[in-house]
């Protein structure tokens, strides 16, 4: 290794790094969209891979140079905690959960994990039928099928949240799990959801597990010419293609309309239901449990705190100060309140922002597996007796508020 030249070792260490499952995980698009395929994709994990420069783990900020088969970012001690966490379950038989958010990535694997563990899970999202096809498409959907439901919802429309927390009393005899998951972060336009907004309205449901409020989308975008084909992200999702998106807006540029839907999403909805179904949780014999999805933007103990979506900040902010309040009252009835980070596992930059990054090797050190393990530790544990309560959790362990 001492006769490499400088661009020898920074390729040595980049061919290592990409070898990772993470990495192999995040794919690289064109300027158009579209999926293209590289060297580093062709590589296969390495066994005893270990840098020529070290580099800092994302969890514990130690230096390390041995890499894990699956992280690229995380020292050997941390991988393995980490990784053998993707796995962590307990018996959840008999326990009823209400997940908001739960079509894709984070809130997706949430659901998988309950649903296997034996819960049994109603979710909410927008697009009720798109979500209930991403689970049919399950290998061992038919083992939880009947345990499933999901509920199409708009969270902008508070009459519809008022009449949600009225159908799930009638749905559950109980609630043990609630888990405010669903979050406004980047604030996209209406021709962005068209293809989910037409799939919608010509997929009626057939099953009793599909519940809606009322059609959850924009009636005037059915007005469109037919679908056309449209470039999928490694969530099959639509991409989005714009050079400006939320995550860079500043304060003065923040439109009021985003500013209010943000609250409303991400701390006013979850603050309704974790008042208004207390009484649900109250027919439960069960250890109860409620998780407030957050993030470090809503951390104030923070000294590298950029200027950036101040709206989506203050959001996280209050909904931290909903579970360092309520959850020393709650308690009290054995509801157990906690806030939980779910780690890096997405860039929310624009596009061209990202592929940029992509290009130069930034790929966020966790997955949506690991951000869904994060968000139920706090459930995994209770259940092996390990019981907290008014925590911030980040990477399994309380960090400051």
């Amino acid at each position: 290794m001492k006769n490499l030249t400088k661009a020898q070792r920074v390729l040595h260490d980049r061919v290592l790094i990409e070898s990772t499952q993470r990495c192999q995980q995040e794919p690289f698009f064109n300027s158009q969209g579209q999926r293209y395929h590289t060297p580093f994709q062709a590589l296969l994990p390495v066994p005893h891979a270990k840098l020529i420069k070290p580099t800092k783990c994302y969890v514990c900020k130690q230096p390390f140079q041995a890499l894990h088969h699956f992280y690229h970012r995380l020292c050997p001690s941390c991988a393995a905690e980490n990784y053998a966490r993707r796995s962590d379950t307990a018996d959840l038989t008999g326990y009823h959960a209400l997940l908001t958010g739960g079509r894709i990535k984070i809130g997706f694997d949430i659901a998988l994990m309950l649903l296997r563990a034996g819960a049994t899970v109603l979710l909410t999202t927008r697009f009720a039928n798109n979500a209930y096809q991403r689970f049919q498409a399950q290998p061992d959907f038919a083992e939880w099928q009947a345990r499933l439901y999901v509920y199409g919802i708009d969270f902008r429309s508070l009459e519809a949240v008022q009449q949600l927390i009225v159908d799930v009393q009638n749905v559950f005899p109980k609630l043990d799990i609630l888990i405010n998951n669903a979050a406004q972060t980047i604030t996209r336009p209406v021709d962005y959801y068209l293809p989910l907004i037409q799939q919608e309205a010509h997929c009626l449901p057939h099953t009793k597990q599909i519940l809606q409020w009322a059609h959850p989308t924009n009636a005037n975008a059915l007005a469109v010419s037919q679908p056309q084909a449209i470039a999928l992200d490694e969530f099959n999702e639509p991409l989005d293609l714009r050079e400006h998106n939320s995550w860079r807006e500043t304060l003065a540029t923040v439109p009021t309309r985003e500013l209010v839907e943000t609250q409303v999403v991400n701390s006013i909805v979850p603050f309704m239901l974790c008042s208004q179904l207390k009484p649900l949780f109250m027919r439960s014999q069960n250890r109860r449990f409620i998780v407030n999805v957050s993030a470090m933007e809503g951390q104030f103990n923070r000294f590298n705190k950029t200027h950036y979506h101040p709206h989506t900040n203050m959001a996280k902010a209050a909904l931290n100060m909903l579970t360092r309040t309520a959850a020393m009252d709650y308690v009290r009835d054995e509801i157990y309140m906690n806030s939980v980070d779910t780690g890096w596992v997405t860039i929310e930059d624009p596009f061209a922002t990202r592929q940029k990054n992509r290009l130069s090797g930034m790929v966020p050190p966790l997955d949506c597996v690991d951000g869904a393990a994060r968000v139920l530790a706090p459930i995994w544990d209770a259940m092996r007796g390990n019981l907290y309560y008014g925590l911030f959790l980040k990477d399994y362990q309380p960090t400051r508020w």
